[in-house]
This record gives structure tokens, C-alpha cells and sequence, in this order.
């Protein structure tokens, strides 16, 4: 059993991956969990979303998460897309890799964003009418909502 100062983790509830990573492995997940996120329902919340993660990623043959690259994540991300029949109404999930417009000059608030991801949408798309020649030209508001990560590499 793994011992954090927050929580007691049982070895065998880890997923296979992170426990045949070794140890430090082992101990850094829970760390992550324990440390970095203190609220009790969102560490929860992560813990399953990453557990979910890293067994389709088993699924699929990925014995060393040294293997796990972020194409992994991008068709993980599609087929929870599918899997979970999202919104007919709205627009699709999006994730993007980022590139600068500068070139990697500046420092500002997105400059080492390398991922953008769009979900969890409410509405968005186009009108189902007015798409021809004799609207060219008109606009027409798509109003919708969503969540945004954006993502960045560790420090």
C-alpha cells in the first residue's frame, strides 16, 4: 500500500500501466493526485478520466507508458467523441496543435500553449436554411458554449 499524507492508494487499484512503470512511478501518480489537486471531487473526478485513459491505452497493446505519445491522447479524445454520441445539435469536439503566429517570439499569456481542446459544446452550428447563392454575403449568428483547454507542456 502507497501512503500520502492526504490518502492511502492499495498497489493493486493503480492502473497497469503506471505500476509496471515502477515505483517512482507509482508513487509520482498518486503524488499528482494527492498533491496537486485538492479538492476531493475533482481529484476523484481525474482519477477516473486518467484511469479510463491509461486502460484503452491497454486495450490497445500500450504495455510501457513510455510508449503513450500524444497521437494516443488525440484518438482517445475521438473515440470518446463517438463512444459518447455528443450533441447532434452542436458542434464537434476539436483538439488542435497550437502554432505560434510569431514563431515562438514573445512571452505572453498563450505563448507555450502546444494543444487546444474544445468540449463539452451546446449549439454552434449553421442555420439549416440561408446557405446559398442568394444569401451570399449575409451573416448569420451560431451562437454556442464550451469548455476550452489548453494545454502546455511541463516545466
Amino acid at each position: 500500500m502507497m501512503m500520502t499524507s492526504v490518502i492511502a492508494v492499495p498497489r493493486e487499484t493503480l492502473p497497469a500501466l503506471i505500476t509496471g512503470a515502477g515505483n517512482q512511478a507509482a508513487r509520482r501518480f498518486v503524488e499528482f493526485f494527492t498533491v496537486n489537486i485538492r479538492n476531493k471531487n475533482t481529484r476523484a473526478a481525474y482519477a477516473r478520466a486518467a484511469g479510463a485513459f491509461l486502460r484503452w491505452c491497454e486495450a490497445r497493446g500500450l504495455a510501457d507508458l513510455r510508449d503513450v505519445q500524444p497521437v494516443h491522447v488525440a484518438a482517445y479524445v475521438e473515440t470518446l467523441q463517438r463512444a459518447n454520441a455528443l450533441n447532434a445539435n452542436a458542434v464537434p469536439w476539436l483538439l488542435l496543435k497550437a502554432t505560434s503566429a510569431t514563431s515562438g517570439q514573445g512571452a505572453g499569456t498563450f505563448a507555450r500553449v502546444t494543444y487546444i481542446q474544445r468540449v463539452d459544446i451546446e449549439g454552434g452550428l449553421a442555420p439549416a436554411t440561408g446557405c446559398d447563392s442568394s444569401h451570399a454575403g449575409a451573416e448569420a449568428p451560431a451562437d454556442y458554449q464550451a469548455t476550452y483547454f489548453f494545454c502546455i507542456p511541463r516545466a
